[in-house]
């Protein structure tokens, strides 16, 4: 019975991570880190409120994570470098799940200030954070600004 629950969460965690991955390619990157930390933040709450008495707190959590990490770990793996533009995406993903976590373990004050601060921390990525993690990638630099050098030698 006990394994059988677990079987359900991990399989409510693998649809939710391929119910949000279409919004990636039709929508953007961005947008499905926001949408990922809100519907992932919130099913961790459901979770360990209704199964607290049920399972255990850390297998439910692992349980949460490997639904969510099923398919990216084997592209993590062995295509880090070619999968690093979608990083940010599955990082505020996980810590959606980290956050309802803290959300349900903590007392009153402090597990608001965790709420609101996870979901600044998305909605931040939603609207610049992303677009510095591009220019990292294309340019090396967050901010995107390139400056060009002379040449020690001239050819």
């Amino acid at each position: 019975m006990i394994s059988n629950l677990y079987v359900r969460l991990f399989l409510v965690s693998f649809i939710t991570m391929l119910a949000i991955s279409p919004v990636r390619g039709f929508v953007s990157f961005s947008f499905s880190s926001l949408v990922g930390f809100i519907i992932y933040f919130f099913l961790t709450i459901f979770c360990f409120s209704k199964y607290k008495e049920k399972l255990s707190i850390w297998k439910t959590l692992t349980v949460l994570f490997l639904g969510l990490w099923i398919f990216q770990i084997p592209i993590r793996m062995f295509h880090f470098a070619d999968s690093l533009v979608s990083l940010p995406d599955i990082i505020i993903q996980s810590f959606g799940i980290i956050c309802g976590f803290l959300y349900v373990r903590l007392k009153k004050p402090i597990n608001i200030l965790i709420a609101v601060f996870g979901f600044s921390i998305a909605l931040f990525v939603y609207i610049k954070g992303y677009d510095l993690w591009i220019h990292k990638l294309n340019f090396g630099t967050f901010t995107g600004k390139v400056e060009q050098y002379k040449l020690p030698v001239k050819f």
